[in-house]
């Protein structure tokens, strides 16, 4: 690791280079652990998430750019439009390898330019470029004017539409062809708020391995790991993520008529095996440095949607567009996905808003003039394109669905907040948790708000077994899920192999990398400090006990079929299950201070 941040100030148009205190490596590794320390350095917790006191900071890892396995990940850290929470949000590609070999950890932008701008990072040169002409393109068409423009290898990251116009959960979209994004939390609309259409970084230094003949022996390790996973294997390069689609519908746990049932009659439509069979026409790689790929490019090839292309999708924006609003046509899933990406939409989002609006709408909240005429029941398919146009620029009815679910609701009343699936303002991920209380923990203590996988996706560990409703034991379960999904995070890993390579291959790996003596107990405690350094950002940002909390149709509407029947989550007995876990205070929720002091956290709240 380089010690350095790159720190641009639009407003002024000046550049400076940081150094990074080396006990933040000692501390956090890197990745998302250095992102959480420097958002305590770098931005106030109470600051607007779209003003120009925010700040995005891109962040590597230390396995960036170095060949190891899993690694070609890029991580951003800011405060969420959406949540008000801090963010951090994971791209594949090799934006951050890029950052590595431009010699910076860290590439911090703050302020907000007069006029829309790009910037270029080429090494340690930074240029400020005149984005008039890009801004109203699509992600895609921008990117192609800036690839022209750069070096052929440079990454790009870029908003569309939405995130321009401000859309709370507006993405940033990477890797130009592949359409890899930071794609939850309204990244976009920090960077459309300040003006900045995109970032371009190319770096042509080398970035140093302590021990080059370990790392070869970590590598070895963890193909060794996978190996022995040889049904894990062949099943991920084939479906991907989409492999999951069966087995939550039996479980009950597969979000369904914005969330009233946990099972969706046709999911044998969205199955993985009718999926590849009817419409992946090519598998891909999201980035180099994968020896076990599971992206797929689907196309439809006639009919309405004739001509929409999508990497993916994956089961998140499946579910988000299928089963949540019983919507039966692939088709249109595809060519959604097709859209967001182009607009600059975060999937899960903009389906699950859909989704809340729907019910508005069956439910005579909303009527027909108040859509624009579109109608809005479950199973229309051809609602989905004409409204995400309009949440993007904002037009008629997207100008309320712009605002998210949470706040769209607020904006409604009449007690519609109970629709809006959402915990601190982020929708809920694809996991119904009225059947999966570590899953309930997942969405109400994430610190981005409702994530499926900020805290380690315990629905998946907890899938089928009596313990996943069951309060004594669970908070353990999600603070060591959470652990473990925070460290390869930090690294940054793809976390997709996590369960089957683990810790000890993150350890090898690390070890190697910076020379450091990272054992897996080391890791763990970093793992939880990294948990608490992120908890106290959101605890001086004004969040206390009572935001941990779920909508009321998790808590008071008994789960009505399959074999979560009658089943609500207990939330506060889970609070208190949680909170004893992590050492933190039950009435307000605040790290207590000799959690603090064991871990060695200088921040206080």
């Amino acid at each position: 690791m380089h010690a350095k941040a790159l720190v641009v100030d639009l407003t002024t148009k000046t550049t400076q280079e940081q150094e990074i205190p080396r006990k933040y490596y000692d501390q956090y590794v890197g990745g998302r652990g250095l992102g959480a320390r420097l958002m305590h350095d770098f931005v106030a917790p109470t600051v607007d998430p779209l003003g120009p006191e925010n700040a995005l900071i891109f962040v590597s890892g230390p396995l960036n750019a170095t060949r190891a396995f899993y690694s070609s990940k890029s991580l951003l850290a800011t405060k969420s439009p959406q949540s008000g929470t801090c963010l951090y949000t994971i791209s594949s590609g090799v934006f951050c390898h890029n950052l590595s070999k431009c010699g910076y950890d860290a590439l911090v932008v703050k302020g907000k330019s007069e006029q829309p701008v790009y910037l270029v990072v080429l090494d340690r040169k930074v240029e400020f470029k005149d984005a008039s002409m890009l801004w109203g393109m699509t992600t895609g068409d921008a990117d192609y004017f800036i690839q022209k423009k750069v070096p052929d290898k440079a990454s790009i990251a870029v908003i569309g539409p939405a995130g321009e116009n401000l859309v709370k959960y507006a993405c940033i979209v990477t890797e130009g062809r592949q359409r890899n994004a930071f794609g939850r939390g309204g990244a976009g609309a920090v960077m459309g708020s300040k003006n900045l259409k995109a970032v371009a970084v190319h770096g042509s230094g080398d970035v140093s391995i302590a021990d080059a003949a370990a790392l070869k022996e970590a590598q070895k390790f963890v193909m060794e790991k996978i190996a022995a996973a040889p049904e894990w294997k062949s099943d991920q390069r084939k479906y991907g993520t989409r492999g999951s689609m069966m087995v939550l519908n039996t479980a009950g746990i597969l979000p369904t008529r914005q969330w009233h049932t946990g099972q969706y009659k046709d999911v044998q439509r969205f199955s993985a095996e009718n999926i590849r069979k009817e419409w992946i026409v090519e598998n891909d790689i999201c980035a180099p440095y994968c020896p076990n790929p599971c992206y797929h490019w689907t196309t439809v090839k006639d009919g309405e949607y004739a001509g929409a292309r999508a990497f993916g999708p994956e089961y998140e924006t499946i579910y988000a567009f299928g089963t949540n609003l019983e919507n039966p046509r692939f088709d249109s899933i595809i060519a959604a996905d097709d859209m967001c990406d182009l607009l600059g939409l975060d999937t899960m989002s903009a389906g699950m808003t859909i989704g809340w609006a729907t019910e508005c709408y069956e439910k005579g909240i909303l009527s027909k003039q108040d859509t624009d005429g579109i109608d809005m029941k479950y199973g229309n398919h051809e609602m989905l394109l004409g409204l995400l146009h309009k949440i993007a620029y904002r037009q008629g009815i997207g100008d309320l669905l712009a605002e998210g679910s949470q706040r769209a609701a607020a904006k409604v009343g009449r007690g519609t907040d109970a629709w809006a699936m959402t915990a601190k303002g982020l929708e809920f991920g694809g996991y119904e948790c009225r059947g999966s209380w570590g899953q309930a923990i997942q969405y109400a203590f994430s610190h981005r708000g409702g994530c499926h996988h900020d805290l380690g996706l315990p629905a998946r560990i907890e899938l089928g077994t009596p313990e996943a409703t069951i309060v004594e034991g669970r908070g353990k379960v999600v603070k060591a899920a959470a652990g473990r999904r925070i460290i390869f995070d930090s690294a940054i890993m793809c976390t997709f192999p996590m369960g089957v390579i683990g810790l000890e291959s993150a350890s090898r790996l690390l070890s190697a990398v910076t020379g450091q003596d990272l054992s897996v107990p080391k890791l763990v405690e970093i793992g939880e400090r990294i948990l608490n350094t992120e908890r106290l950002f959101i605890s001086k940002a004004g969040f206390r006990r009572e935001d941990d909390r779920l909508p009321k149709r998790m808590l008071d509407e008994p789960m009505p079929d399959g074999p979560n029947r009658g089943k609500v989550v207990p939330m506060e007995k889970l609070k208190d299950e949680f909170y004893a876990s992590c050492g933190w205070d039950p009435a307000s929720g605040f790290p207590k201070t000799e959690t603090l002091e064991r871990l060695g956290i200088d921040l206080r709240p």
